[in-house]
C-alpha cells in the first residue's frame, strides 16, 4: 500500500503497470505501495483530481452518506445499503469535489429522478448489493467531473485495485478525499474469515481484499470506489467496522455488467421512483 517501504520485484511490477495508465497516472506515480501484508493501512489524502468520476450522495442536511460512480450523463452506480432506507427526494447527488464543503463553480449539485437497486439485493443475506440512479437532469462534464467505464472480466488473485472514499479516518482531515490500494485474494481465503459468522455470506459477486490491521482506520461509507488501472473494478460494500485484518468485500462490478448495460440502455426514461420499492427490471 503506501509507504516509503521497499517493495518485491512482483509488485514493482505491478505498480509500474498501474502508473503507465494514461488516466490519472501522474497521481499514481505518486502513491507508493506497501508490500508487507501486516503494515497498517497506508492511505493517503488523494492526490488532486484522482477521481473525478466519483460523487458523494448527500441527504438534505448535506452530510455525505456513501459514494458512487460516475456511468455516464444521467447514471450513477452505488451500493443498493447505501439507498436502502433513504427517501431519494431528500438526496442529491455531489459531483467534482475531493473536499466535502468545498466551494468550486466546476462542482455539481443534483437531485435523484429514481433509483433502481438490484431485485435481488440481500438474497441472500449481503449479496447482491448493487443500485443504479438516475438523475433528474444531465450531468454537466469539466475538469474535475468524468465518466468512467466498467471492467467486464474478473480480477485474478492478487490484482492491485485503487480504493478512494471519505471518512476513513476520525479527526484526520475527515472531510478530504482518501486513497489506498488493495489486493485482490483469491474466494476460499476469503471465505474462511466469514463462513462461521454470516449465513451465505460469500458469493460470485463479490469481490474480496486485503485489509491489514490498523486501529485507526473504521470504513464508515459503502460504495467507495475500486478502480483497476482505468475502469471500475468494484464498490466497497461490507466488512469489520473497523481494521481487524479480515478482508473487506465489495461488489465486483464484472458480476452486474450486463445487469449495468441493460439497466442504462434499456430504462431511459424509467416511471418515477423516490422509494427504495422499485420497479425491478430481474434479468
Amino acid at each position: 500500500m503506501f509507504a516509503a517501504t521497499k517493495i518485491s520485484s512482483p509488485l514493482c511490477l505491478l505498480l509500474l503497470c498501474l502508473t503507465a495508465q494514461p488516466t490519472l497516472a501522474r497521481h499514481r506515480r505518486k502513491l507508493h505501495l506497501r508490500a508487507d501484508p501486516d503494515s497498517s493501512i497506508g492511505d493517503v489524502v488523494a492526490p488532486r483530481n484522482l477521481s473525478p468520476f466519483q460523487v458523494s450522495i448527500q441527504n438534505s442536511h448535506k452530510k455525505h452518506k456513501c459514494s458512487g460512480a460516475i456511468l455516464s450523463k444521467d447514471w450513477i452506480v452505488t451500493t443498493a445499503h447505501c439507498m436502502k432506507r433513504a427517501k431519494v427526494s431528500n438526496y442529491s447527488i455531489v459531483t467534482g469535489t475531493q473536499t466535502l464543503g468545498a466551494k468550486d463553480s466546476r462542482i455539481g449539485v443534483y437531485k435523484i429522478e429514481y433509483v433502481i437497486p438490484h431485485p435481488h439485493f440481500d438474497k441472500p443475506k449481503k449479496a447482491n448489493d448493487i443500485a443504479l440512479i438516475r438523475t433528474h437532469r444531465s450531468i454537466e462534464f469539466n475538469s474535475l467531473v468524468k465518466d468512467i467505464k466498467c471492467l467486464g472480466s474478473p480480477l485474478p488473485r492478487d490484482s492491485l485495485v485503487m480504493h478512494t472514499g471519505w471518512s476513513w479516518r476520525k479527526g484526520v482531515a475527515e472531510k478530504e478525499m482518501r486513497g489506498v490500494y488493495h489486493r485482490v485474494i483469491p474466494y476460499g481465503e476469503c471465505l474462511s474469515y466469514f463462513e462461521s459468522r454470516v449465513r451465505n455470506p460469500i458469493g460470485p459477486g463479490h469481490m474480496c481484499l486485503n485489509l491489514p490491521k490498523d486501529k485507526d482506520y473504521c470504513l464508515k461509507e459503502t460504495g467507495g470506489l475500486l478502480v483497476h488501472k482505468t475502469k471500475l473494478a468494484g464498490l466497497s460494500s461490507f466488512g469489520a467496522p473497523c481494521a481487524n485484518g479480515e478482508p473487506v468485500i465489495a461488489t465486483r462490478i464484472s458480476f452486474y455488467y450486463d445487469f449495468i448495460r441493460t439497466i442504462m440502455k434499456g430504462c431511459v426514461r424509467c416511471t418515477h421512483e423516490y422509494g427504495f420499492e422499485a420497479r425491478f427490471f430481474d434479468l
